[in-house]
C-alpha cells in the first residue's frame, strides 16, 4: 500500500504539467481562431495605399506586421503604400497580453499590378506613301489591350502593330490608350504628331532604240511631274545596268545598255524639301521585246513577229517606216506583210499601268527584204467599146542583176482564165491582150528572181470594158417644195455592177445659178427652190472621160412652191405696244391657172401675251399684252397645195425682262454680291430692299450690279425695277428673298461628368445655321472641324470643371461663340505641388508646398532614387551625380488617391547644374612688364566669369578669356 502510493506521488507532478499543457494549447487556439485581418484592397493598380486591420485580438496585444517584404511592428490599423507590381504574402503576429502568440498568414493575399508609361512610335511622322500609310508600333510593356486614336476617332485596329492608311492630308494627332489585366489604363496623345502629304504623280515616257547588231539599246527619257509639286530639291533616276547607272537632273541623257537578256528596271523619282519621295517605276523596261525566226524575207512574203506577254505592261502595235500590214495570230505572234523591199526598222509600242504616254522601241533594221517586189500598170484599163486592146507592164525590175521570171494571168468574173489571153512566162515585162467580149477582168503577175524569191499581186476588177447605156424613167413629174421624188435608174449595166459612177446634175431653167448634184444610182432629191428642172444624167465605167455616157432630160420635173417672207413697222416697244405684219412674197409658182389665190395662217409660240387681231388676214395687226419677245410663225399656201413657213424667232419684244442673281442666305455686315440677268437691253435700273433699315447698296441704288450690305438678322425682298429711260411702260420688275442668319452656337455632352482620368468625352453640337466649329476644350487643346460630334480625351482630373468654349462658323464668314463654365467635370485628386525654386547649383535644397486638391492619400517620389514619403512633403537635396552631362534633371512626382481609389499623378521638373570647375592658363608665365598675358580660361560649367589679378578682392574683368598688361 505505502508502495503504491509513493508511486502515485511520484508521478503526481507530471501528470498535473501535461494536463496543464494540454488544457493551454487548447485555450490558446481557441483564443487565436479568432484572430484575422483584412485590406481595403487586394488587388488594383498602382501605386496603391493599403489599409490593414486586424480584428479579434484583446486590448493590449502587440501587433508584427509582414506586408510582403519584412516585420514591421505597428498597431492594429497599418497604412502600407504599394509601388511595385507583384503578387505579396501578407502575414500578422499578435501577442496576447497573456503571452499568448496567434499567427494568420495569407497566401498571394495582394495583387498589384502597375501601367507602364504608353509608348510609341511609326516609321514616319511625314508621311509621303501612296497610299498614304503610316505603321505605328506600341512599345509599352505588359499591355493587355489598347485603343487607338486618330484625330479623336477610335479606329477598329487594335493591334500592337497597325497599319494605318490616311484619307486626307494634313497633321494628324495620334493617341493611344493602354490596359493592363485589371483594366488599369494609360493614355499618350501626341498632337499633330504624323503630317500627311499630298499625292504627286510622276511617270515619264520611253522611246528606245536597238541597233542592228541586237546587243545595244540606247533609251531617251522624258520626265512627267505633277504641276502640284512644289519645292522639288533633287530629281533622281536609276538605270540598273545602264550607262550611266544614275542621273541627278529632269531630263537624263541618253542611256546605253549592252545587257539585257535579264529585265531591266527604270525609277523616276522627286525629293521635295519635306523629305518626302515622289517615286515612279517602270519594272523591267529594258529587255528583249520579241523573237523572230530569220532577219531575212522575199517581198510579199510574211514574217511571223513574237512579243512575249508580260504582267508588267499592255502591248498596243507594231508599225514600221516602210510599207507593212500586221495581222494578229496566236500565242502572241504577229504577221508581218512586207508591201515593199529593203530594209525595214519595226517600232512596237506599249503601255505601262498608271503611265501618261506610250512607250516604244525601234528595232532598227530589223528586216531585209529582198526583191522582187511584184506591181504592173495597165494602158487605158477601162474602155466602152470593141475589140478593146491592154497593155500590161511590170514596175519592178529589179534584182539589178540576174533575171526576172514574169507569169501574167487574165480571169473573168467568174475567176476563169480567159482563152487565148497569156498564162505562160514572158520573156520580157510587158504584154498585151485584145477583148472582144464586154465583161471586167483581173489580172495576176507573178515575178521570181534569180534568187528564188517570189512575189505575186493580183488586181480584181483591174479591167473594165462595159458600154453604158442611160434609161432613166421619173415617177412624177410635179411635187412641192420640200417634197422628195427619187428617179427610176433602168440603165445598163444594171445595179450591181461595180466599178460605174453615176452622177446627176439639175438645174432650174427659171434661175440657172441654182443647180442640184448628187452621186448615186438611185438618189433621193429634195427642192428648196420653186421652178422647171432640166436633169442630166451620167453614167461612167470607173474614171476614164473616154468612157461616160451624159443624157439630158429637159424639163423632167416642176416643182410648185412659195418663197417668202414677212416684215413689220416696229419690232420693240414698250406697252401698250402694237404693229402690224405683212407679208412678202418673192416668188409663187405655179402663178397662172388655177389661179394665184393664197391663204395666211399667223401664230406664235406663246400662249399668252400677243393678239393677231386675225391671224388668217394677209397683214393682221399685232398686240403685246405682256413684256418679252416673241415668235412669229407665218404659213403661206398657194392653190396648189404648196404651202412655206416662215419662222423668225424672237421677232417682236415689248419692254424690259427683269431678272438677277444672288445667295439665298448670307451673314450680317458681310457683302452679298448681286449678278444682274435682266434682258431686252433695259438702260435704267432701280433697286429696292424691305425692310430697308440701315441697309447700304453700294455704289448705289441705280447701279446694274450693286452690292448689299444687311445689318440685321432676318429675311429680306429685294426688288429690280428694269426699264427705258426714254419710256417708264417698257419697266419690268422681279422680287427675290434672302435670309440673314447668324449661326447660334450650342453644343451638350452626355459626359459632363467623368470619374478618373484619362476619360474621353464625347460632344454634339446644337448649333444652328453652322457649317464648322472650332473648339476650345479648357485643358490647352483646340480642334477645327466640320464635325458636329467630336470626340476629346482629358487627360487630367478636375472636379470643378473644364471650361468649354464653341465657335459655330458659317461659310459666309459669320460666326457665333457659346461657352459652358465648368463644364466638364472629371472627379478625381489632383495632384500638385509648388517649389520655392526649380533650377540651382549642386547642393540644391528644394522645399515643397502641397497644392493637392481633393485627395485622401498621396505619397512622394523626388525623382532621384530616394526614399519614398507617404502623406508628407519634405525639403530635400538634390546633388549633382552625373558630371558627363551639362546639368541633371529630376521629376519629383506625387502620386495621390481618392476615397474612391482614383490614382492621379504631378511632376515638376528640377534642373541642378553641377558647381564650376575652375581652371585657367597664360600663354607665357613670363613677360615683360607693359606687356600684355593672356589668359585662358579651361572652366567648366560656367556662365559667368570674374577675375582678380592682385587678390584684392576687386573684379578687374568678367570676360572669359581676358588679356591683362601687368
Amino acid at each position: 500500500m505505502n508502495y503504491i502510493y509513493s508511486y502515485s506521488k511520484k508521478y503526481l507532478g507530471l501528470i498535473m504539467l501535461l494536463a496543464n499543457l494540454f488544457f493551454c494549447t487548447f485555450y490558446a487556439k481557441a483564443q487565436c481562431s479568432n484572430i484575422d485581418f483584412s485590406a481595403n484592397y487586394t488587388k488594383g493598380c498602382l501605386p496603391t495605399l493599403v489599409k490593414f486591420t486586424a480584428t479579434g485580438a484583446p486590448a493590449g496585444s502587440t501587433y508584427y506586421w509582414d506586408f510582403g517584404y519584412g516585420n514591421v511592428t505597428g498597431g492594429s490599423m497599418m497604412l502600407e503604400t504599394y509601388t511595385n507590381p507583384g503578387k505579396y504574402d501578407v502575414k500578422l503576429e499578435v501577442r496576447f497580453p497573456n503571452g499568448t502568440i496567434c499567427t494568420k498568414a495569407k497566401t498571394n493575399y495582394l495583387n498589384f499590378t502597375t501601367v507602364s508609361e504608353p509608348k510609341f512610335g511609326t516609321n514616319d511622322t511625314q508621311v509621303c506613301s501612296k497610299p498614304p500609310v503610316s505603321v505605328l508600333v506600341d512599345s509599352t510593356l505588359n499591355v493587355s489591350r489598347r485603343e487607338w486614336y486618330i484625330d479623336g476617332s477610335l479606329i477598329a485596329d487594335t493591334g500592337k502593330i497597325i497599319s494605318h492608311t490616311f484619307t486626307s492630308p494634313g497633321y494628324k494627332t495620334v493617341t493611344l490608350k493602354v490596359f493592363d489585366i485589371n483594366g488599369c489604363s494609360k493614355v499618350l496623345s501626341k498632337n499633330n504628331y504624323i503630317y500627311v502629304h499630298e499625292e504627286y504623280a510622276v511617270s515619264f515616257c520611253t522611246k528606245m532604240f536597238e541597233d542592228k547588231s541586237r546587243s545595244t539599246i540606247k533609251a531617251n527619257f522624258t520626265p512627267f511631274v505633277d504641276p502640284k509639286a512644289t519645292n522639288i530639291i533633287e530629281y533622281l533616276w536609276e538605270f540598273p545596268g545602264g550607262s550611266p547607272s544614275t542621273y541627278k537632273g529632269l531630263t537624263p541623257p541618253t542611256v546605253t545598255y549592252s545587257s539585257y537578256n535579264v529585265p531591266l528596271d527604270v525609277t523616276f523619282s522627286i525629293k521635295m524639301k519635306s523629305g518626302c519621295i515622289a517615286k515612279f517605276t517602270k519594272k523591267g523596261l529594258i529587255r528583249q521585246y520579241y523573237s523572230v525566226p530569220t532577219y531575212s524575207y522575199c517581198a510579199s512574203q510574211t514574217a511571223p513577229l513574237t512579243v512575249p506577254p508580260y504582267q508588267d505592261f499592255t502591248f498596243k502595235k507594231i508599225t514600221s517606216d516602210k510599207k507593212i500590214t500586221v495581222r494578229a495570230a496566236k500565242d502572241n505572234v504577229y504577221n508581218i506583210r512586207f508591201l515593199e523591199d529593203g530594209d525595214f526598222d519595226i517600232k512596237i509600242a506599249f503601255a505601262y499601268p498608271n503611265a501618261t504616254c506610250i512607250d516604244t522601241i525601234i528595232l532598227e533594221k530589223l528586216f531585209a527584204i529582198q526583191p522582187p517586189l511584184a506591181d504592173f500598170s495597165i494602158d487605158n484599163p477601162t474602155q466602152c467599146f470593141l475589140p478593146a486592146t491592154i497593155n500590161m507592164k511590170a514596175l519592178s525590175d529589179k534584182p539589178s542583176s540576174g533575171t526576172n521570171k514574169y507569169f501574167w494571168e487574165i480571169t473573168d468574173s467568174l475567176k476563169k482564165h480567159v482563152s487565148g489571153s497569156p498564162y505562160t512566162t514572158n520573156g520580157t515585162s510587158t504584154t498585151s491582150y485584145t477583148f472582144y467580149d464586154e465583161g471586167i477582168f483581173s489580172v495576176r503577175l507573178t515575178v521570181i528572181n534569180s534568187e528564188g524569191c517570189a512575189a505575186s499581186v493580183i488586181k480584181n476588177g483591174a479591167v473594165r470594158i462595159v458600154v453604158p447605156n442611160p434609161n432613166i424613167v421619173f415617177p412624177v413629174n410635179e411635187i412641192c417644195v420640200g417634197q422628195r421624188i427619187k428617179p427610176l435608174n433602168y440603165s445598163s449595166p444594171k445595179a450591181g455592177n461595180s466599178g460605174f459612177t453615176h452622177s446627176w446634175k439639175l438645174t432650174n431653167t427659171d434661175s440657172t445659178n441654182i443647180i442640184i448634184k448628187a452621186t448615186g444610182r438611185t438618189p433621193n432629191f429634195s427642192f428648196k427652190v420653186p421652178g422647171i428642172y432640166d436633169v442630166e444624167y451620167t453614167i461612167a465605167n470607173g474614171t476614164d472621160t473616154n468612157c461616160r455616157v451624159i443624157k439630158t432630160y429637159a424639163k423632167a420635173i416642176t416643182v410648185n412652191g412659195i418663197i417668202a417672207d414677212f416684215t413689220t413697222g416696229k419690232k420693240a416697244g414698250c406697252l401698250p405696244f402694237i404693229t402690224s405684219l405683212k407679208p412678202i412674197i418673192k416668188l409663187n409658182k405655179p402663178n397662172t391657172s388655177p389661179g394665184n389665190t393664197l391663204s395666211y395662217l399667223w401664230k406664235s409660240t406663246a400662249t399668252d401675251g400677243i393678239v393677231f387681231s386675225d391671224s388668217t388676214a394677209a397683214e393682221p395687226v399685232v398686240t403685246l399684252t405682256k413684256n418679252g419677245c416673241f415668235t412669229i410663225i407665218l404659213t403661206i399656201t398657194n392653190a396648189y397645195g404648196c404651202s412655206t413657213v416662215v419662222t423668225k424667232r424672237d421677232y417682236l419684244c415689248n419692254g424690259t425682262i427683269a431678272n438677277f442673281t444672288m445667295q439665298s442666305e448670307g451673314c450680317k455686315n458681310v457683302p452679298v454680291k448681286i449678278v444682274n440677268t435682266s434682258k431686252l437691253n433695259p438702260n435704267y435700273y432701280r433697286w429696292r430692299v424691305e425692310p430697308s433699315a440701315n441697309v447700304t447698296i453700294s455704289p448705289s441704288a441705280t447701279d446694274k450690279n450693286p452690292t448689299f450690305i444687311f445689318p440685321e438678322n432676318g429675311c429680306y425682298t429685294v426688288k429690280l425695277f428694269t426699264g427705258k429711260k426714254a419710256d417708264v411702260a417698257c419697266e419690268d420688275s422681279i422680287t427675290k428673298s434672302i435670309c440673314i442668319r447668324a449661326p447660334i452656337a450650342g453644343f451638350t455632352s452626355n459626359d459632363t461628368s467623368k470619374k478618373c482620368a484619362p476619360v474621353l468625352v464625347q460632344f454634339t453640337s446644337t448649333s444652328k445655321n453652322a457649317d464648322s466649329f472650332f473648339w476650345d476644350f479648357g485643358d490647352g487643346y483646340t480642334l477645327l472641324t466640320n464635325d458636329s460630334t467630336p470626340i476629346h480625351f482629358y487627360e487630367s482630373n478636375n472636379p470643378d470643371g473644364f471650361t468649354v468654349k464653341m465657335t459655330a462658323i458659317r461659310k459666309y464668314g459669320c460666326r457665333d461663340s457659346v461657352t459652358m463654365k465648368n463644364f466638364i467635370k472629371v472627379y478625381g485628386p489632383v495632384p500638385g505641388f509648388a517649389v520655392d525654386k526649380d533650377k540651382g547649383c549642386q547642393s540644391l535644397t528644394v522645399n515643397f508646398t502641397n497644392t493637392s486638391k481633393y485627395i485622401s492619400e498621396y505619397y512622394m517620389i523626388y525623382g532621384d532614387n530616394s526614399n519614398i514619403d507617404s502623406n508628407v512633403m519634405r525639403p530635400h537635396t538634390y546633388k549633382y551625380f552625373d558630371y558627363s552631362l551639362d546639368s541633371n534633371v529630376f521629376y519629383p512626382t506625387i502620386y495621390s488617391k481618392d476615397t474612391t481609389g482614383c490614382i492621379s499623378a504631378f511632376k515638376k521638373k528640377i534642373v541642378v547644374y553641377p558647381p564650376p570647375a575652375v581652371a585657367f592658363t597664360v600663354t607665357s608665365p613670363a613677360v615683360c612688364t607693359n606687356r600684355p598675358v593672356q589668359f585662358i580660361n579651361n572652366t567648366k560649367y560656367a556662365e559667368k566669369y570674374e577675375w582678380d589679378f592682385n587678390n584684392d578682392g576687386i573684379i578687374d574683368d568678367t570676360n572669359k578669356n581676358p588679356a591683362v598688361v601687368f
